[in-house]
């Protein structure tokens, strides 16, 4: 609470800056060999699994030239700097910047595609920010944040908070799985109505009717009807979240979700990059199966969903 209270609500999604003494004259050479020391002795115990030990070192390196620092940097905790830790704003901010509405404090999707939102960090200036976003009446923008959005960090009045619950941040195998392929077929506009039919039958979390826009969408159809399917969401620099995972309740026991999510993680390996996912934390059944997939915990988050307050 004293640190919270000291810094004024301002919580960056980004790494607590480790203290560090600023000595100037140290050559490039001397910060490799820093690095690959500090890489041999904090890779293994990250509060995250590692699966992409180069972005890592790309990181420490980025970080070590702008500090200049010769002390170790801190990686021991799950709040090393890291994309995922605000995965909405990294989406918006890189690979979905083109559909992304706001300013440099916060940001949503257009309406059709998501309803998610994100502030670049919990500073007050951020939260208010919220409500110059393009708004229509009764809309809801869903947040995803490592601290809870309440007391100094709460929402602007002009929202509601009408739904809160923690997820558990996935993070998904770095080698490809083997998947028959035969009863998948890629999914696209086409397919949009079928595809919104059965995400309100199962209902696996927010779907719109262009959220399909946002990524590869892949389905399984038993005589022509979609009875299962999975697709690409969020998506930033070396990570494609993998969402709408669903299945036809007349069709579940044979293994569709399984061979859909194999699938498309291979194909997110291929692309050179990282699937990832969330879950809610009490849906143990889903959990099993990612993690069966291969997938492993690497944080908690907290989902709010605010509504406009008419």
């Amino acid at each position: 609470m004293a640190a919270r209270s000291a810094h004024r609500g301002v919580r960056p999604f980004s790494a607590a800056k480790s203290k560090t003494s600023r000595k100037s004259g140290r050559s490039g050479v001397v910060r490799g060999l820093h690095l690959r020391a500090t890489l041999r002795l904090c890779l293994p115990h990250l509060g995250h699994p590692v699966h992409d030990a180069g972005l890592y070192a790309k990181e420490l390196a980025v970080s070590m030239i702008n500090t200049a620092s010769t002390d170790s940097v801190a990686l021991n905790t799950p709040t090393s700097a890291h994309v995922l830790d605000n995965v909405i704003w990294s989406a918006l901010t890189s690979r979905h910047r083109s559909l992304a509405q706001g300013d440099e404090l916060a940001r949503r999707y257009p309406v059709e595609i998501a309803r998610f939102a994100a502030m670049r960090d919990t500073s007050a200036a951020s939260l208010a920010s919220l409500t110059r976003l393009p708004l229509i009446p009764g809309d809801q923008l869903a947040l995803f944040t490592v601290d809870e959005l309440v007391g100094e960090l709460a929402p602007p009045a002009q929202f509601e908070i009408v739904l809160k619950k923690t997820l558990e941040q996935m993070v998904g195998p770095t080698t490809r799985g083997f998947v028959d392929r035969s009863l998948i077929e890629p999914l696209g506009a086409p397919d949009a109505h079928e595809m919104m039919a059965l995400v309100e039958l199962t209902k696996p979390g927010p779907f719109a009717l262009r959220t399909h826009e946002l990524g590869s969408y892949l389905g399984i159809r038993d005589n022509g009807k979609l009875v299962a399917m999975v697709g690409e969401r969020m998506r930033l620099e070396g990570y494609t979240e993998i969402s709408a995972v669903c299945a036809h309740p007349d069709y579940r026991g044979r293994g569709y979700p399984y061979a859909l999510i194999t699938a498309l993680s291979n194909d997110i390996l291929e692309r050179g990059e990282v699937p990832f996912l969330h879950v809610f934390s009490d849906n143990q059944s889903a959990i099993a199966l990612y993690e069966k997939l291969g997938f492993t915990f690497r944080q908690t988050l907290q989902l709010t969903v605010l509504s406009t307050v008419n």
